[in-house]
This record gives C-alpha cells, structure tokens and sequence, in this order.
C-alpha cells in the first residue's frame, strides 16, 4: 500500500493491512504528523513532515547497528537520508533507535550527527517507536532487527520517495 502526502512530493509504502493515521496540524506553515499502524492497531512509526522545524539535545556516545541510503531520496537532498538503527547511551541509559537520518548518524571521525532532512522547503522525519526497553542487549536488538518485525518496518523505512 502506498501513502502519499496531500503535497504529492513524498510518499512511502506499508504492508497491506496496516493504516496511516495522517493529521494537517497547520497549513500555512505546513505541519503534518502521519503515524504508520499495523494490523493490529499499534502505533510503529512517527513521521513529521513540515516547514517548521524541531531541535533537541543529542547524546553523550552513538554506535551504528546498521544503515542503508534510501533509494528514493538519493540525490534529493544532501547528505543522502540513510534508514539508521543505532544505540544511544544518555546519562548512563541505552535507547535503540530506528529511523531515517540525514546521512550516517556517526561521522567517520566518531561525531554524532542530528542535522535534519531537508526535502525542498520541508522537514522529514520518521522514527520507529519502541516502548519500554526493547532489547536486553546489542545482540537481542540485532536479532529482531533481522527478523519479521524489524524488516518489515526498515522496508517501510526504505520506500520513501520524493518527486
């Protein structure tokens, strides 16, 4: 199934049964919210997409899990949106996160990078929701990342598309 945005520039696919709950919270500026479902009704993804943007601290050690540039976003935006899971340790807690990020999220020199996607006049983002502490270590977080669940959701991840 496809969902496109009202602006038809940006659009991503999701598995048959699953629903997106779009919201226009403001059009002028635009700000639209879109929350990916499954089939059995729980919230899997956060997708911001808008002309005003967002800020937030960033953590004190990243370390990738895995990343791949998004096919339909190459060339529309530099650095290349790259569909990121990695591990972010804040103040002695450990957060897995599972999303799309602007370029790597972890320079090659070792530097954590938060820049927003920029596509045309608007911001995207697009994060997987985890609740709770998911995983009891880095090799747990791998294990689902590869299995049904986490490659359905970096197939969601990897189809967005922009025109």
């Amino acid at each position: 199934m496809t969902f496109t945005f009202p602006d038809d520039r940006l659009s991503f696919t999701h598995p048959a049964g699953w629903r997106v709950e779009h919201d226009q919270v403001s059009t002028s500026p635009s700000v639209e919210t879109a929350t990916v479902l499954d089939d059995a009704g729980k919230q899997q993804i956060n997708i911001y997409y808008s002309q005003v943007g967002d800020a937030g601290a960033g953590p004190a050690a990243r370390f990738l899990l895995e990343v791949d540039p998004v096919p339909g976003l190459v060339g529309r935006t530099v650095p290349t949106p790259h569909s990121s899971f990695y591990v972010d340790h804040v103040n002695g807690a450990v957060q897995y996160r599972m999303g799309l990020t602007a370029g790597l999220p972890v320079s090659p020199d070792g530097k954590i990078q938060a820049a927003p996607i920029m596509l045309g006049d608007r911001i995207l983002a697009a994060d997987v929701l985890f609740t709770g502490e998911p995983f009891a270590n880095d090799d747990a977080a791998k294990a689902w990342y590869w299995g049904a669940e986490g490659q359905t959701l970096k197939a969601v991840l990897m189809s967005f598309s922009y025109r």
